[in-house]
């Protein structure tokens, strides 16, 4: 689904697409800790890219959504949920390493 907002959309797709364009916005946003693992710590890429998608799973999906009410209480999750949410995170770390390294190595070329 293209992320586009026509005004004849009933307000339920609108929101859903905003929901979206938040969400892929904010993996875009997160990028950067990712380099910022990669320059100030000794960290190899495949770790960087494991933290960094787990920060952004522990601090955004499992703190900051639940406290500022995007989301329910992390309890109305089964705990499934929280490891598989945990997981495609960390594959988003190792994706977006996977990037940042070609693009580094690209670029310096």
């Amino acid at each position: 689904m293209l992320l586009t907002l026509d005004t004849d959309d009933p307000p339920e797709k609108r929101i859903e697409a905003l929901q979206k364009g938040i969400h892929f916005g904010l993996g875009a946003a997160w990028g950067p800790v990712y380099c910022w693992l990669r320059r100030h710590t000794p960290m190899p890429p495949v770790v960087a890219g494991v933290a960094s998608g787990a920060a952004l799973s522990l601090i955004v999906d499992e703190t900051l959504n639940p406290l500022l009410g995007i989301t329910p209480p992390r309890d109305a999750y089964p705990k499934s949920a929280h490891i598989r949410g945990f997981a495609t995170h960390a594959v988003w770390g190792l994706v977006c390493g996977a990037t940042a390294e070609f693009l580094r190595r690209r670029w310096r070329t």
